[in-house]
């Protein structure tokens, strides 16, 4: 079957449908691969799931965020950390991740330092999108 516009272009239906139907189909498969490694080098390549959860715990509670942003305050799961092990044992990371709460929202950036066994954040400053910056840790 064949339409044939006013303008003298001949399509076919089931190409079109072919072409969305492909579109979508791609989109979706690259999606799927990119979340995947998104996922795989957040958590698995540098242990961020270790690293931030002391991170979490802070922000979690501290009564001044919660004051800040309203509680409870929820730090978003799409950051970004990044580390760099400089011996054998030492790890420094940098990780930044959106949070919010009802009354408003920001972002955080933390550094950590891990030693053996033992994580520190050695730095924690969020910023509120207002602009102002709030030093919750500091070494």
């Amino acid at each position: 079957m064949k339409l044939k516009l006013e303008n003298g272009v001949t399509i076919r239906p089931v190409t079109g449908c072919f072409v969305v139907v492909f579109f979508c189909g791609m989109l979706t498969i690259f999606s799927s691969v990119m979340l995947g490694a998104g996922t795989l080098l957040f958590t698995g390549v540098s242990g961020a799931s270790d690293l931030t959860e002391e991170v979490h715990k802070i922000v979690e509670e501290d009564p001044y965020l919660a004051d800040t942003f309203g509680s409870p305050v929820k730090i978003g799961f799409f950051g970004s950390s990044f580390s760099a092990t400089y011996s054998e044992n030492v790890t420094n990371a940098t990780y930044n991740a959106p949070i919010s709460g009802p009354i408003q929202s920001g972002e955080l950036v933390a550094k950590i330092k891990k030693v053996g066994d033992e994580t520190r954040v050695t730095s924690l400053i969020v910023y509120t999108d207002s602009g102002r910056a709030i030093n919750v840790v500091s070494e």
